[in-house]
């Protein structure tokens, strides 16, 4: 499957704003929406992990279930051809997006959605009515956009009207009672299948925070505050700040970082504005960083000509690598570092691994309309913490002078046993980490 990347082309509705690369058609059941409107109504749901891949959560919509991604990098939700949904009211509003290879066609429509226990009446979705190329796991059939809504295809095609409001602010508005938070903590399979779908995905919820093995404790984490983008609000995406020098390299040595964006929003040059994707399946960094993760380990090539590019390295090679947010360091797990698989999910020969955080070019991504963000920490990141956001002052029913929104950060990797599981899944059980050879100079 390729990744759910770039998002820097452009949807069309008249207006061109933020893309996808992602898709499926496939399996769905009809069934209940749920109950509408409790102002103290809150949600825990659970989600499927396609391989790592992606994640899915079970949402309806006019009564039609069918599983979607959890995204925090679009606004809009999202129904794809296979999931057509009965009774809709099509705003004759054309919307149209590449998926892959091919362009999918549809409409601005609305119907009640249902999110667990949350009924949302005349929600406004897109409806593709072909399919274009989806290369997505089979029974993913849309998205849940959960991102900033200043950049929603709904927002701006329905001019901004109460109708035209994102999932969660139509639940917020609806209950009042309930704190404006969302938190998703992603499941990680500890195999290389390609092919695998664990229904023991991780959690998403709304209104509420996890309690099992001690997950409560991200709200005693430091509150990471969303910065504004420099740009426009166009560009708006849950973004803050990294840790000056924010980044471990596998040798254990901070990894140089300089944001390529005058107005970075911090005075540090060597923050970067990182932003939280959890639609996005292999992150994307500074070309520097990538080459530090990747290009000193013994064996290692970049795949320069691949869209986008990346490095592999052979998969038996532990990496560990960490990121650190107001002064917390939260470790990668080595798998997530490294897949046996590349971009278009053909795996690759002879013992070898892509590398999973893919060097891209920034300044050209702005350019081009991304916004100005330095990092994407995606699923390979997000694998590795229980992630709050709390939406502060960006929800329509929240005052607009109120608390600003921010993130918080639960690290839930703990290194011994992230070890134990490398040495099992990519070394048969037998530990031969001590004798890999060392990485190289960098001149090599």
């Amino acid at each position: 499957m390729k990744s759910i990347q770039p998002r820097i082309a452009a949807w069309t509705v008249v207006l061109g704003l933020a893309s996808k690369s992602f898709g499926s058609p496939s399996h769905f059941n009809r069934g209940n929406a749920g109950n509408a409107n409790a102002s103290n109504t809150t949600a825990i749901l659970p989600l499927t992990n396609f391989a790592n891949q992606a994640y899915a959560v079970p949402i309806s919509i006019n009564g039609l279930e069918f599983l979607a991604q959890p995204d925090l990098g679009s606004t809009d939700l999202v129904a794809f051809a296979e999931a057509f949904i009965p009774n809709a009211t099509n705003l004759t509003i054309p919307v149209a997006d590449k998926f892959g290879e091919g362009e999918a066609i549809g409409f601005l429509e609305q119907g009640t959605a249902g999110i667990g226990n949350f009924a949302i009446p005349n929600q406004t979705f897109t409806q593709f009515q072909t399919e274009g190329d989806f290369d997505g796991p089979t029974g993913l059939n849309g998205i849940l956009g959960l991102g900033p809504r200043f950049f929603s295809i709904s927002f701006y095609s329905l001019a901004g009207t109460p109708r035209a409001l994102m999932v969660p602010d139509r639940i917020f508005a609806a209950n009042p009672g309930i704190p404006h938070i969302l938190t998703i903590q992603y499941s990680r399979i500890l195999s290389d299948d390609k092919g695998a779908v664990s229904q023991d995905g991780g959690n998403f919820t709304v209104g509420t925070v996890l309690s099992d093995d001690g997950l409560e404790a991200v709200q005693e984490q430091p509150k990471l505050p969303v910065s504004q983008d420099p740009s426009t609000i166009l560009h708006q995406h849950w973004e803050v700040l990294l840790d000056a020098d924010g980044i471990t390299g596998p040798d254990g040595r901070p990894i140089n970082t300089t944001s390529v964006f005058k107005n970075s929003g911090s005075s540090d040059k060597r923050q970067l504005r990182a932003f939280f994707d959890s639609g996005f399946t292999f992150p994307s960094v500074p070309e520097n960083v990538a080459s530090a993760i990747y290009g000193r380990v013994p064996g290692a090539s970049l795949n320069a000509s691949a869209s986008p590019p990346y490095w592999t390295v052979p998969c038996d090679y532990e990496l560990n690598i960490s990121f650190s947010f107001a002064g917390v360091e939260y470790p990668i797990h080595p798998l997530d570092v490294s897949v046996p698989y590349d971009i278009a999910n053909q795996t690759l020969p002879n013992g070898t691994c892509m590398g999973t955080f893919q060097p891209s070019d920034f300044a050209a991504n702005a350019a081009m309309g991304a916004g100005n963000y330095d990092i994407i920490m995606g699923m390979p990141f997000l694998r590795n913490v229980y992630f709050l956001l709390d939406f502060g002052n960006y929800t329509a029913a929240a005052d607009p002078n109120g608390p600003d929104a921010f993130i918080q950060l639960l690290s839930t990797t703990n290194k011994t046993r992230a070890h134990e599981e490398f040495v099992d899944v990519r070394l048969g059980g037998n530990d031969t980490t001590g004798s890999q050879p060392p990485l190289q100079a960098l001149s090599q």
